[in-house]
């Protein structure tokens, strides 16, 4: 895994470990991205 896509991972990680959805974690990997 590329290292980008790995800190981008990284960070929506912890909105996943909220119970964040994944459609809404998907929209916050898209803004980071």
């Amino acid at each position: 895994m590329p290292l980008e896509i790995e800190r981008k991972y990284l960070v929506t990680s912890d909105a996943y470990k909220s119970g964040a959805k994944p459609v809404e974690i998907t929209q916050a990997y898209l803004t980071i991205q």
